[in-house]
C-alpha cells in the first residue's frame, strides 16, 4: 500500500493570498473550493487504488509459480500414466501367453 503525505488545503489562506495579488474574493473562493474538491477526488481514488491493490487475488510471480508446479504435476502424471500403460502392457502379454501356452498344453 501506498503512503501518502497529506496536507490540508487551507482556503482562507488560498483566498487572502489570491485577494492581495489583485484577484477577486469570489473568484479566489470559487476557484478554492474547485481546487479542494479536485483533491478529495484525488485522494478518494488513490484510496480506491490501493483498497482494489490489496484484493489483488494474485500478482505475476503467483501465476508463475502456480504454473511451474502445475507443469511439475503435468510431468508425474504423464510418468505415471506411461508407468500404467508399459505395466499394463506386459500383464496382458504374460496373460496371454500363459493362456496360449495352456490351450497348446491342451491340445498336446
Amino acid at each position: 500500500m501506498t503512503t501518502a503525505i497529506i496536507r490540508h488545503f487551507d482556503i482562507l489562506e488560498f483566498v487572502n493570498k489570491a485577494k492581495s495579488n489583485g484577484i477577486s474574493q469570489e473568484f479566489a473562493e470559487y476557484t478554492a473550493r474547485q481546487i479542494e474538491q479536485i483533491s478529495e477526488t484525488l485522494l478518494e481514488q488513490r484510496n480506491e487504488i490501493d483498497s482494489l491493490k490489496a484484493k489483488e487475488p494474485a500478482t505475476r510471480g503467483d501465476v508463475r509459480e502456480s504454473e511451474l508446479r502445475l507443469q511439475k504435476e503435468i510431468e508425474i502424471v504423464k510418468h505415471d500414466t506411461f508407468r500404467f500403460i508399459v505395466y499394463t502392457g506386459i500383464g496382458v502379454c504374460a496373460y496371454l501367453t500363459g493362456a496360449i501356452y495352456a490351450m497348446l498344453k491342451l491340445l498336446h
